[in-house]
């Protein structure tokens, strides 16, 4: 009877309801035969008994989405940065409310220089942030050399060339071309945002090395934010930076509301290379 009236066809319902009146009329009439005098209150008493508790099992479910309103709500707040009318979005960049958190905290923490593991839509909207301020850069290393000339191209195409540098980096022996990787170190000896959602490659735990090859650039001040954490394999990942003394969690988003999951890390002063 529950599943009736959860979501069942009018026809459903309109028998449930026969069912619970068929049962008020059966022990109304049977308490009148062995109880005259108090048939009609047993009766009243055992109705009201029955539609409460029909009512509280037949309450419909609605469906939760309060995290779907939540990104909405964050990418409307930073529509401000977006000065091109199609970003590159997948199910692989991060929502809403995930570039919420990362622009925020580039903002709240004056963020100069960033580095991200990975392009896409986050790159956008961080240079963009960089522009408005007139100061600051952003090296995105990025594996797949058709998605970098469609990254330059929107960097180009957003006037953000004076800001932002999305480097091709290819994959070598699971994570980016340490040469590639290391013309980026040396225009940012000190990062203060490093921004881990790549490699792609589905090689188990590529993104460990970011944080020991960007290791020596990172101090207290710096921020690490590491994005699928709520895959096995990322997991992993921020399990051996925390065990190596390299971070500390200071909070991870969408853990348990069905997001990707972002971890946002502080640096351990003078903590190994993870």
């Amino acid at each position: 009877m529950r599943e009736l009236m959860r979501g069942g066809s009018r026809l459903r319902r309109s028998a449930g309801y026969l069912t619970v009146f068929a049962a008020v009329m059966g022990v109304y009439a049977v308490s009148i035969l062995l109880l005259p005098e108090h048939g009609l209150a047993i009766s009243m008493a055992f109705s009201t008994a029955l539609i409460v508790y029909f009512l509280r099992r037949w309450r419909p479910i609605v469906p939760s989405y309060g995290r779907e309103f939540a990104n909405l709500e964050a990418l409307v707040s930073l529509s401000p940065l977006r000065l091109h009318p199609v970003l590159p979005y997948s199910r692989m960049a991060l929502d809403g409310i995930e570039l919420d958190a990362v622009v925020s905290h580039a903002m709240l923490t004056d963020a100069r220089v960033i580095v991200e593991c990975g392009s896409g839509v986050s790159t956008l909207m961080l240079g963009n942030l960089l522009k408005t301020r007139q100061a600051g850069h952003l090296y995105a290393l990025e594996e797949d050399e058709l998605w970098h000339r469609h990254m330059a191209e929107l960097v180009s195409a957003q006037g953000l060339g004076q800001y932002v540098d999305v480097v091709h980096a290819p994959i070598a022996e699971g994570w980016y071309s340490t040469s590639v990787a290391e013309t980026v170190l040396a225009r940012a000896p000190h990062v203060d945002l490093l921004l881990v959602d790549g490699p792609q490659t589905k090689a188990g735990q590529s993104r460990h090395d970011a944080l020991r090859f960007f290791r020596g650039a990172l101090d207290a001040t710096s921020t690490v934010m590491l994005h699928d954490v709520n895959r096995a394999e990322e997991r992993e990942v921020l399990t051996r930076w925390i065990g190596a003394d390299a971070v500390k969690v200071d909070r991870i988003l969408g853990e348990e509301a069905g997001g990707r999951g972002l971890a946002i890390l502080n640096v351990t002063t003078g903590g190994p290379a993870a």
